[in-house]
């Protein structure tokens, strides 16, 4: 009886392995361990995210991530969200899906949308106004993508593809100002904005409250999605 037991724990250890690295490599969660939110546990000016699962029933399924604000979960970022939070966060690994609905222009819905696979990223924090009073920071975020499904399937020319491009940015900053508002209305700072200010600015952030001021602050997410291949699937 004990070695079944401690076999059926073993079968679900690999299991939730498995099924967070799945998520981790999709960029879906970032991956942390003790040792890497140690700091963050103990500091007020950042914070980190650990992988939200439910359970229902026999099965087990990765929803997003769990925000903390120092050491206490405060709220979770579900679905695409999290993937977005994810790569907003620096945290981009080996790919990411996203799904998105460009326009209301076509009859048939499904002709309204499009899917994405991101193939890279790059990512820069930059401050726009350093004064404590009317702190401003912008979170610029390239994606690299290539189209996984348009069911139009009318990307022949540069134009189509430019428009699309133009398009998915602006949806995906509308849906980042929607996290962005979220994550601070519960005072989790996890892109970190805190320390990388005091950091480069110490003798202004020295004295401030972070979690006082960090939910009024200004963060303004600057994405552009550039289209570099193209494999439809109809």
């Amino acid at each position: 009886m004990l070695k079944l037991i401690v076999r059926q724990k073993l079968i679900v250890s690999k299991y939730l392995t498995n099924l967070l690295t799945s998520a981790y490599t999709e960029s879906n969660i970032s991956m942390e361990n003790l040792q890497s939110i140690r700091s963050s546990m103990l500091t007020a000016n950042e914070d980190f995210a650990l992988p939200y699962l439910s359970i229902n029933g026999q099965t087990i399924k990765v929803e997003g991530s769990a925000l903390f604000s120092g050491q206490r979960k405060v709220t979770e970022v579900l679905g695409q969200d999290s993937t977005l939070l994810t790569l907003l966060s620096g945290q981009f690994n080996k790919s990411a899906n996203i799904n998105l609905k460009l326009w209301d222009k076509y009859k048939m819905d499904i002709e309204n949308y499009i899917s994405l696979g991101i193939t890279d990223t790059s990512r820069k924090i930059v401050f726009l106004d350093t004064d404590p009073q009317h702190l401003k920071v912008k979170i610029r975020l390239n994606l690299n993508a290539r189209v996984l499904e348009y069911p139009k399937d009318k990307l022949s020319s540069y134009t189509a593809i430019s428009q699309i491009n133009k398009q998915a940015s602006a949806n995906l900053n509308e849906q980042a100002r929607s996290v962005i508002r979220h994550i601070q209305e519960h005072n989790s700072d996890i892109f970190g904005i805190g320390r990388r200010y005091q950091t480069h600015y110490y003798e202004r952030g020295k004295h401030l409250n972070w979690r006082e001021i960090y939910p009024s602050i200004e963060i303004v997410p600057d994405i552009k999605v550039n289209i570099s291949q193209i494999g439809i699937v109809n």
